[in-house]
C-alpha cells in the first residue's frame, strides 16, 4: 500500500484530522523517493506539540505500528503533503554533521 493511501486512511479514520489527498500516485511515489532522500539530510530538531484526545492518540499509534511507521513519520508526511497542496515551498534545514568516531 502506498504511503499516501496509508495516510489518507489514517486521516479519515481519525475523524478530527482531514486528509490532504494526493492528485496522482506516480507523482506521490516520485515525491516519496525524493522526500526520503531529503529527510535523511533534514535537521529534525524542531518540536511540534499538539493536544489530542488520549483514545485518538492510542488509535493513531496502533495504526502506525500496524503499518510499520512511527507517528512522527506519518505526521511529517502529512505536513509535507499539506504544504505542497497549498503551494508552500521551503528549504529544509541542513542536518548537522555527525562527529567522527574515534
Amino acid at each position: 500500500m502506498a504511503v499516501h493511501d496509508r495516510l489518507r486512511r489514517t486521516a479519515v479514520g481519525l475523524g478530527g484530522i482531514k486528509s490532504v489527498g494526493v492528485v496522482n500516485a506516480p507523482a506521490c511515489r516520485y515525491n516519496r523517493v525524493r522526500h526520503n532522500a531529503i529527510n535523511s539530510m533534514e535537521s529534525k530538531t524542531a518540536r511540534l506539540t499538539i493536544l489530542i484526545d488520549p483514545n485518538k492518540k492510542k488509535a493513531f499509534e496502533r495504526l502506525c505500528a500496524e503499518q510499520d511507521l512511527t507517528p512522527s513519520q506519518v505526521v511529517r508526511q502529512m505536513i509535507r503533503e499539506y504544504l505542497a497542496q497549498h503551494g508552500v515551498q521551503y528549504v529544509p534545514s541542513a542536518n548537522p554533521a555527525k562527529p567522527e568516531e574515534k
